[in-house]
């Protein structure tokens, strides 16, 4: 496509062009050429100086569609709207129901359920595509603007640049947050919408000054001492994030269907997003309870180098300290199936401890470090993300894990402290492990 300040300019350019393409070797369809025109059609859309357009007949086409009842019409449908996305904001969020009925279809004998919630989908989003606006071309001798939110499940952005009547809408953006940064905080999510939106706006943007606007400090986030995000994706995030054109702006609110945003003023007192933690989800401490009574838990996987079978299993040991000598008490052996791994086993010791101080004060001990992470930081975020990680596939001991957090609700009050393993040291004082 071939654009010209004036119709003589263009049909100059045209010819110059197409005799240059001659001399190459190269032909042209003379049926497919649209000379000198206000207005184009391309790929879809119309092209013309008021923006781009979704070319009517295929918003009519998508509008008479009627409801899919098996698993092709369902991916037909979605494969037309899905070309129209930039037009539609939250277009992920509209199809999102739509999605999960196409994967169900898969074991339904290619049957597509429908419910009231995915019809009324179904419904909003052809009246979206049927609504769809004109989207602005872009002019890169002015700046662009990229305004990013997340609310949990779904990221959504808009790029787009001032005019006389206010911002224009470029581009949309809008994309599901995958199953591990749904068990993150908010923190961590906007960086991903941040990181998301720049991405996807590159290809229009090729370079040019951007400024960002989110709702948090996404840079200080990427340079915590401590992160809960894996380094793959920290190392993902920065890749991004450091083009040097782009300028992020931190705010009160933004909302990209409004084109709206509210900077977050230099004296303005917000959180750190450095060292911010949400207030804490559980009555689980990490230092010991006073006068509590202390558990002592363990579990082991092993394979007997004679026989070559895998022996398995966990404890629950009671500590009482009397006067200057100290009583161990066997609470619990518990057999445990012989394919689990020592990680699983320690799962198994914990949960066991828990049921056994259901209503009580209790301080429990266990050297397995995977244990004791899990029950303070990695729990909750396993359960906000339904256990599962990046791929969709479930996390590692899955339903271990979910009983683990029903026995985390038992106690009256409970304290889970990492101790050291296998030091052979048999006094309360310096935290006496039975492994």
């Amino acid at each position: 496509m071939y654009c010209s300040a004036t119709e003589d300019i263009c049909r100059d350019d045209t010819i110059g062009l197409l005799c240059m393409l001659a001399e190459k070797g190269y032909k042209v369809d003379k049926n497919k050429l649209q000379n000198v025109q206000t207005e184009v059609h391309y790929l879809g859309q119309i092209i013309s100086k008021e923006g781009r357009r979704v070319i009517p007949d295929r918003v009519e086409s998508i509008r008479n569609m009627s409801k899919p009842t098996t698993t092709k019409q369902m991916q037909k449908f979605l494969r037309l709207c899905n070309y129209v996305r930039q037009w539609i904001f939250d277009y992920a969020t509209l199809t999102a129901l739509l999605l999960i009925a196409l994967k169900e279809s898969h074991a339904n004998a290619n049957k597509v359920d429908w419910t009231d919630d995915r019809e009324t989908a179904f419904l909003e989003l052809k009246e979206a595509i049927t609504n769809a606006p004109v989207l602005a071309t872009p002019d890169y001798n002015k700046h662009f603007y990229l305004l990013c939110h997340c609310n949990g499940t779904t990221m959504t952005a808009v790029l787009t640049q001032e005019t006389s009547m206010g911002h224009k809408p470029i581009a949309f953006y809008s994309g599901l947050l995958d199953p591990v940064m749904k068990g993150h905080y908010p923190c961590e999510q906007a960086l991903a919408a941040a990181a998301f939106a720049v991405q996807k706006s590159a290809t229009i943007v090729m370079g040019s000054p951007l400024t960002l606007y989110v709702e948090h400090a996404i840079f200080a986030i990427l340079q915590r001492s401590k992160s809960t995000l894996t380094t793959q994706r920290v190392s993902g995030y920065e890749v991004i994030l450091s083009i040097p054109s782009l300028q992020v702006v931190r705010c009160h609110t933004v909302n990209p269907a409004t084109f709206f945003a509210h900077p977050v003023s230099e004296d303005e007192q917000v959180h750190d997003c450095a060292t911010y933690t949400p207030e804490k989800e559980s009555e689980i401490r990490e230092d010991s309870i006073p006068g509590s009574m202390l558990l002592f838990v363990d579990g082991s996987s092993f394979i007997d180098q004679e026989t070559g079978i895998r022996h398995s299993g966990a404890a629950v040991v009671k500590a009482e300290q009397q006067g200057s000598s100290d009583t161990l008490q066997i609470v619990s052996q518990i057999p445990v199936p012989s394919h689990f791994s020592a990680q699983a086993a320690e799962l198994v010791a914990m949960i066991e401890a828990l049921q056994h101080a259901e209503g009580l004060e209790f301080t429990i001990y266990s050297d397995s470090a995977y244990v004791t992470t899990t029950v303070h930081s990695r729990i909750r975020r396993w359960e906000r993300s339904g256990f599962l990680k990046s791929d969709g596939s479930p996390v590692m001991h899955k339903d271990l894990l979910a009983q683990l957090i029903k026995a985390l609700t038992l106690p009256f009050k409970v304290a889970v402290i990492k101790c050291a393993a296998h030091t052979n040291q048999q006094d309360l004082g310096g935290h006496y492990n039975p492994g």
